[in-house]
């Protein structure tokens, strides 16, 4: 199943857009964690899983060992093909180039042949999407060959405007809508009923229930006041939490309209930013573990 031209290039923007955020809220720790569990191998394949434009090999492969062989996980052909050119001259953290290769395949189907001789899975912001079952056979897969994983950038469900000296800054109202969103997080998004914010507990939980050692850290998107990224992002980020709300609520839409343009305004006169809390954790089988 691929998207249309049109919902693949609003999918590329929005992670374009994202991107520079999502960089600098990584956790660093969990990212070093994953290349002293790689240095233990010489060839290192690696599984991105919804890999859309290429963002997490574009940031993680220049922070890990090679040589590296990615194997991009996507349903869309379209953002797969983005993410090639967009890869072409990565290198690896001593310089190495690093080996491209473009499954475009339903992550529903887990049953693939893009595990063999894997040694770590990567995925960013995927986890609160999917239900528990899947994340299930995620890890009994992992468990079953050993394979490490990296999830980054997992939303919790919680977030709270921030004023410029970065303190929270909420309303009643803004609580109203940060439950509404909670739920919306929770629907199908088409690999069954998706966790949310339960996602980072859950993948704590079932990995250790295998012996896995996680360790995990806050991610947080901290969107500056009066920044011009703060804004772009934070304004698409209002937009879209509004439709969700819309779409739950459809009888608050006035109060919702009224509440979207009065947090779009904050934003764009620079009274209020955005705090926007992920998790990212680090899983490895604990008789692997690197110090």
């Amino acid at each position: 199943m691929s998207l249309p031209v049109e919902a693949s290039r609003f999918a590329a923007d929005w992670l374009a857009l994202r991107e520079p955020a999502d960089a600098q809220a990584r956790s660093t720790r969990l990212t070093e964690q994953a290349a002293a569990w790689l240095e233990r191998v010489d060839d290192r394949v690696i599984v991105d899983l919804g890999s859309g434009a290429g963002s997490n090999p574009r940031y993680l492969a220049p922070r890990l060992p090679g040589p590296q062989h990615w194997r991009l996980v996507d349903h869309d052909p379209a953002l797969l093909a983005l993410a090639v050119e967009r890869l072409q001259a990565l290198t690896s953290s001593e310089g190495t180039p690093v080996e491209i290769f473009t499954w475009p395949h339903d992550l529903d189907r887990l049953e693939a042949d893009w595990w063999e001789g894997a040694h770590l899975v990567t995925a960013s912001a995927l986890f609160d999407l999917v239900s528990r079952e899947w994340l299930e056979r995620l890890v009994d897969e992992c468990a079953g060959r050993g394979i490490a994983l990296l999830a980054t950038l997992s939303v919790t469900g919680h977030w709270h405007f921030i004023d410029r000296d970065g303190r929270p800054a909420d309303t009643e109202e803004d609580a109203s809508v940060a439950e509404l969103l909670r739920v919306h997080q929770r629907r199908d998004k088409g690999l069954g009923v998706a966790l949310g914010g339960e996602a980072p507990d859950e993948i704590e939980r079932l990995f250790t229930l295998y012996g896995y050692r996680v360790e995990r850290d806050a991610s947080p998107w901290q969107l500056t006041a009066g920044t011009s990224h703060g804004l772009s992002l934070g304004s698409a980020l209002i937009d879209g939490w509004f439709d969700a709300a819309c779409e739950l609520a459809p009888q608050a839409s006035e109060a919702l309209g009224a509440w979207h343009a009065q947090r779009r305004s904050a934003l764009a006169s620079g009274a209020l930013g955005l705090w926007v809390e992920h998790c990212d954790l680090f899983a490895s089988p604990a008789q692997g573990n690197a110090e």
